[in-house]
């Protein structure tokens, strides 16, 4: 994705994942600017907008990018048939309230999350705690740090209901249980894994739940959109 490197500010000179907005890792000596922002003064684009097109991970290859970004205003992309949500910290990286995780039958976890869209992060990720909540909650099993689940018996497994600030999305078992092998076997597994680094109030959601959405980012209205596809 876009990275920024400025030697003057310390920040590394490969993608943070967080589209050139700011690396978490390092502390800002100047003042935060947008590339929007940056983009729109110098007549790059009419409109401080731009979306993300993940492509889907049965079509990714090595000699093409796995998404690209169009920015401003464009024909391509009907802005009615996107879920707008609210951005909760929009300095550095884009981040939105995830309120609840659960199944059409009920909430798993009702706990506020900020969740954190980083594309380098093939896998979503919580709380070592909250991870085993919800996967547990989905019927997977723990073994090792993933949780896993019968690949005979996949399409048994429950919809993932995903409730933003204002929006609503439905994951089949496919779209949010993974198939690859692992230490030499194939195993199907929860792209929701526990990661020590991630506070409790926090998710991070990385490119297997992004690919399954358009996603658009409208600085001036400070939202975030999604339009669900099928991968």
């Amino acid at each position: 994705m876009l990275g920024v490197y400025n030697p003057r500010v310390n920040l590394p000179a490969f993608g943070d994942g967080h589209l050139g907005l700011g690396h978490p890792d390092v502390e800002r000596r100047l003042t935060d600017f947008s590339i929007l922002d940056v983009m729109s003064s110098n007549n790059m684009i009419n409109y401080k907008r731009f979306t993300l097109l993940c492509v889907c991970s049965t079509h990714r290859n090595n000699s093409e990018p796995d998404a690209r970004i169009v920015f401003g205003s464009h024909a391509s992309v009907n802005l009615r048939a996107f879920h707008m949500v609210p951005l909760v910290a929009f300095r550095g990286s884009w981040k939105l309230h995830i309120l609840s995780l659960g199944t059409p039958t009920g909430p798993i976890s009702q706990r506020l999350l900020v969740g954190m869209l980083d594309s380098t992060s093939w896998l979503s990720k919580l709380s070592v705690a909250h991870a085993e909540t919800v996967n547990t909650g989905l019927g997977a099993q723990k073994s090792g740090n993933l949780y896993v689940v019968d690949c005979n018996r996949m399409d048994q497994m429950p919809i993932l209901r995903i409730a933003l600030d204002g929006a609503q999305f439905d994951l089949q078992p496919r779209a949010y249980i993974q198939q690859d092998v692992v230490e030499g076997r194939m195993r199907c597994f929860s792209s929701i894994v526990p990661d020590p680094a991630v506070k409790s109030g926090g998710m991070i959601l990385g490119m297997t739940f992004m690919e399954h959405f358009i996603i658009t980012f409208d600085q001036q209205q400070r939202k975030m959109g999604f339009q669900q596809r099928v991968c």
